[in-house]
C-alpha cells in the first residue's frame, strides 16, 4: 500500500470552479478502491469548512510570529470516505 497526499485548491463537492474538482474528487477515491492510503489536502476555505460537517483538529503550529496559529483539520470526504 502506497501512501498518497493528494494537495489541490479545488475538490468537488466542497469547491469547485472548473474541471480540476471533478479529478480532486474521483482521482483519490479511485485510488482509495485500489488499497492505496490516499489523504486529500486543501486550503480551509469557509465554504470548504462549512461543508464539512463533521471536523477534528489533529494539529496547532504557529508560521508566523504574532500571528494567530494555524489549525490542521481532519474530516472525511462527502459520499467516499477519503480522508480530507
Amino acid at each position: 500500500m502506497t501512501r498518497i497526499l493528494f494537495v489541490t485548491s479545488e475538490v468537488h463537492p466542497l469547491i469547485k470552479t472548473g474541471g480540476l474538482a471533478d479529478v480532486s474528487a474521483s482521482l483519490p477515491a479511485a485510488l482509495q478502491t485500489l488499497g492505496e492510503d490516499v489523504r486529500l489536502l486543501i486550503p480551509g476555505y469557509n465554504q470548504v469548512l462549512d461543508a464539512l460537517k463533521v471536523k477534528k483538529v489533529v494539529a496547532t503550529f504557529s508560521v508566523f510570529a504574532g500571528q494567530a496559529p494555524v489549525k490542521l483539520l481532519s474530516a472525511k470526504m462527502p459520499h467516499t470516505n477519503v480522508p480530507v
